[in-house]
């Protein structure tokens, strides 16, 4: 089960506590909660947008979540579809790891998790 913070934090806002951190300092405090701010799922969604590849739903906040196993709070993406429901958006390997796809940024792209489950790994 996944612990929510009730709070949205639009993407202008998680971007620019990213600009604010240094390399030296990876964590910072954001409403009394450590939070990882230089983590690939950040940096993809802040180079190379927020919205879906796929079907273009377009990420429109973040929340700070974490699972009941862990102690730190991380910032996940969701974009708002069509119906009004939240999406969680995704990193998707544009060729996938399971075919010899790298991990680095040039084989990322955005992607909401309903289009890259029936992706799987298909390229």
């Amino acid at each position: 089960k996944i612990i929510r913070m009730d709070r949205p934090y639009p993407t202008s806002e998680v971007f620019k506590m990213m600009d604010l951190t240094t390399i030296n300092k990876t964590d910072t405090k954001i409403d009394g909660k450590t939070i990882k701010l230089n983590s690939k799922n950040l940096k993809l969604f802040k180079e190379k947008g927020c919205d879906c590849i796929s079907c273009g739903s377009k990420g429109k906040h973040f929340r700070l979540e974490r699972t009941p196993m862990t102690k730190k709070f991380h910032f996940q993406l969701y974009a708002i579809r069509s119906n009004g429901k939240e999406v969680l958006m995704t990193k998707d390997h544009i060729k996938p790891k399971s075919k010899g796809g790298p991990n680095g940024m040039d084989n990322l792209q955005p992607m909401c998790k309903l289009c890259n489950t029936k992706k799987s790994n298909n390229f």
